[in-house]
């Protein structure tokens, strides 16, 4: 998967129907299935949920139960380790629903 912009495709397949002389709505057709795309990558909600942990700090963000440095962690020695841990998870997301 890559992503693309979906703006700049729509002004190609815009350009393509006038330039080989397509029907409009055949391309009115292919811009509007861009448009119906699902949304791989949130931007305003990965930067949210990134301020959101550096607001909690990483032991608070989403709690502790599950941490792999709590056998390690005392007084937040690890926690520059697991928030990195975190907002890689965050990205790995990319701003979607954990489910």
């Amino acid at each position: 998967m890559r992503l693309i912009d979906a703006d700049e495709f729509q002004k190609q397949i815009a350009g393509m129907a006038i330039l080989n002389n397509y029907p409009p709505n055949k391309a009115n057709a292919l811009c509007e299935l861009v448009d119906n795309q699902p949304t791989v990558f949130d931007v305003e909600n990965v930067v949210s949920d990134l301020e959101q942990l550096k607001l909690d700090g990483a032991c608070d963000y989403k709690g502790c139960a599950d941490c792999q440095y709590l056998d390690k962690c005392w007084d937040g020695d690890m926690s520059e380790e697991h928030a990195i841990d975190m907002a890689i998870e965050i990205v790995k997301r990319g701003g979607l629903d954990e489910s």
